[in-house]
């Protein structure tokens, strides 16, 4: 076995630019050079990363490996092949559209030795520098203390945890969720690494973008009636995926049952003002509050959806 501390395990494809500002962050580690590694999974890109990795590894300025796998495979699968070449005894997963402060392999190598049986969750924040570009048609992950979601933009997890269960399984969403609850159910425990910072691009989508990013979401169902421990976790009332969602089915029966019952307009009150927090939050005006409806109106049926198709009751 390799002396190796941990191992730096990324899936990518076709994001060639994000994939050199993280390789460019990963030189930049306080951990000394000799007790890591990254391993880097090529899904199949056509654009110009088979060329930036060939490039980073002759220069030698990181332990680079490169596993090229067919296009068009998941992300579980292509995690696990990372993995499986790696030669640490934790691995370290990030995302290609991620950078890594400089003490973040040292902070979360630390965690994982005080707590031998757990995998690591650190905290996630927007590029310091993309934040002034967070608006209503973009995406980023904010972690900022334990996520139910555990999600694998900064995530360490043991070898032999990998090991005893076969790593990610091939969903279509949520497979980074799925491993962690899979892990916990086995007997693991999860810890929290604050000082184990990751940086997550904010990528712009556009409205079409988040509308298809809301809808896609139908398959994450999926996850709760396979792990029952998601929905007291993080679930609003059990039911409801978040508190938008059940504000907005009050305003509607609100509207719905005012036209009879004029009163009843009330029951749209909350989820006005939710609309207005959200907009006054994100720095938007309240002209963008109909997009949010319509998101939302998205995410709801997306869940409904779900949950029909997987068996369970969530909104």
């Amino acid at each position: 076995m390799s002396g190796l501390k941990v191992s730096v395990v990324v899936s990518t494809r076709d994001r060639a630019e994000r994939l050199e500002g993280l390789l460019g962050s990963l030189r930049e580690q306080t951990l000394a050079r000799g007790e890591w590694e990254v391993v880097v999974v090529d899904n199949g890109s056509v654009d110009r990363t088979p060329d930036v990795l060939e490039r980073i590894r002759q220069e030698g300025t990181l332990d680079l490996r490169v596993v090229t796998r067919n296009r068009g495979e998941g992300r579980g699968p292509g995690r696990n092949a990372g993995w499986r070449e790696a030669r640490g005894g934790l691995i370290a997963f990030t995302d290609d559209d991620c950078e890594a402060d400089p003490g973040w392999l040292e902070a979360g190598l630390a965690e994982a030795a005080a707590n031998p049986q757990s995998f690591i969750q650190g905290r996630t924040e927007p590029i310091p520098r993309e934040v002034p570009s967070i608006g209503p048609y973009s995406r980023t992950i904010r972690v900022e203390a334990e996520s139910p979601f555990y999600e694998t933009c900064n995530m360490f997890y043991p070898r032999a945890l990998l090991e005893e269960l076969g790593g990610f399984e091939d969903l279509a969403a949520g497979e980074d969720t799925d491993l962690a609850w899979r892990a916990l159910e086995a007997g693991w425990s999860s810890a929290w690494a604050g000082d184990a910072r990751i940086f997550h691009a904010v990528l712009e989508r556009g409205p079409i973008g988040m509308i298809r990013l809301a809808f896609s979401w139908s398959d994450g169902m999926y996850l709760l009636s396979r792990h029952p421990g998601i929905r007291q976790a993080a679930m609003n009332g059990g039911i409801f995926w978040k508190t938008s969602h059940r504000l907005l089915l009050m305003a509607v029966a609100g509207v719905a049952i005012g036209r009879f019952l004029p009163p009843a307009l009330i029951l749209a009150v909350p989820y006005a003002r939710q609309l207005r927090q959200r907009c006054a939050a994100g720095g938007i005006g309240l002209t963008h509050a109909p997009f949010l409806v319509l998101c939302d109106c998205a995410e709801v049926l997306a869940a409904i959806r779900g949950g029909v198709r997987h068996g369970t009751v969530v909104v």
